[in-house]
């Protein structure tokens, strides 16, 4: 049972304490998950060999994923006239000026009076114009999101993957290629720098897609 609510799960013995407490502690660390050890009373009283090196926290992005995954985002992003944000419960506070929604287990997470913040999405619950402002673009970007059946009225969402960027923890997916190891944090620098050089184009194009309809 425990085994699918954790991070990380040990089954403790004297020759691999010291690993596995370390492994479970730093999983747990990382995934923000909770973690499980299982400690036999015989184990508890035996003598173990110390750790030699402290709890390695830092989950560093490859140096070359990081450079695919913006070259990945920026094909996507070059060409597109509507992009959309949708940020969940795993994602940092994030501030951008584009039609962005949260979900409801992320209530918070975007600062509801900024521009471009459409409402709370909930797949064909949503309403109003949330889901066709959050769907029907031609880029999501989606940080830290976790679709469930309760938030999403029983999985209607409907994201073509191909159209899709998806950042998690530690990894992250543009138009179904996944991108690891790359922390949220990386990948969103990346982003930045990206919405930079492109949000002027996007803009007229946006514009121009306006007047046209």
């Amino acid at each position: 049972m425990a085994e699918e609510v954790s991070a990380a799960t040990a089954l403790l013995t004297a020759e691999n304490a010291t690993a596995e407490v370390d492994r479970v502690i730093v999983s747990a660390l990382q995934m923000r998950q909770p973690g499980y050890l299982s400690l036999a009373v015989d184990v508890a009283a035996c003598e173990v060999e110390p750790p030699t090196q402290p709890l390695n926290l830092l989950h560093a992005s490859s140096r070359q994923v990081r450079e695919a995954f913006r070259q990945a985002a920026e094909q996507l992003l070059a060409p597109a006239a509507r992009v959309s944000l949708l940020a969940d419960f795993l994602a940092l506070r994030q501030r951008r000026a584009i039609p962005c929604a949260s979900l409801l287990m992320g209530k918070g997470v975007l600062d509801e009076q900024q521009p471009g913040f459409v409402g709370t999405y909930a797949g064909g619950g949503s309403a109003g114009q949330v889901r066709e402002q959050i769907e029907q673009v031609d880029v999501t970007l989606c940080v830290g999101v976790r679709f469930t059946d309760t938030i999403t009225a029983g999985f209607t969402q409907q994201f073509a993957a191909e159209r899709l960027i998806d950042l998690q923890p530690h990894s992250a997916t543009v138009a179904g290629e996944t991108f690891s190891p790359l922390s949220m944090a990386d990948a969103l620098s990346e982003l930045d720098g990206l919405f930079a050089r492109y949000r002027p184009a996007v803009a007229a194009r946006a514009a121009g897609r306006r007047r046209v309809g």
